[in-house]
């Protein structure tokens, strides 16, 4: 069996290219929006968890709040994302996705599952199941 350290840095080089085919790209269509990798990551987590703050946006994407700004500006200037202010503090907002972007990001994401279908395809449905449970294993040790 390899060293362990040559297998993890294999596996680093080949999060790079999994990521890549994970990430949304747009349809041929040509119907949904073109966004970047950041912009995909937060509509899709926009889209399971409304009425975030930008400080909730940046913590999730291990960004500055002023990249999570920037990030999310581009967004409510694309009219994918609303900003409403907190009446009771100017300083606080709440993000959610445009009526316009909810009901593409449906499309986007049925879109994304059927790229990583075939991504996966090269799997038995037996590795598929043990790189499922491995996967979930590591998620949930860094989520704690």
């Amino acid at each position: 069996m390899k060293a362990r350290k040559t297998q993890i840095e294999g596996l680093v080089d080949n999060f790079q290219c999994i990521k890549r085919a994970m990430g949304y790209s747009p349809g041929k269509d040509g119907t949904a929006p073109k966004v970047t990798g950041s912009q995909w990551t937060v509509l899709v987590l926009l889209s399971r968890k409304p009425d975030l703050s930008i400080k909730e946006v940046a913590a999730f994407m291990s960004i500055s709040s002023s990249a999570a700004t920037q990030l999310v500006e581009s967004l409510v200037q694309a009219k994918h994302i609303i900003r409403a202010e907190d009446t009771t503090d100017r300083r606080a907002v709440s993000l959610n996705l445009s009526r316009n972007m909810a009901d593409k990001i449906v499309l986007m994401k049925k879109d994304a599952v059927e790229r990583l279908m075939k991504v996966y395809s090269v799997l038995t449905d037996e590795e598929l199941d043990r790189y499922v449970e491995l996967n979930n294993k590591i998620a949930k040790n860094l989520s704690q």
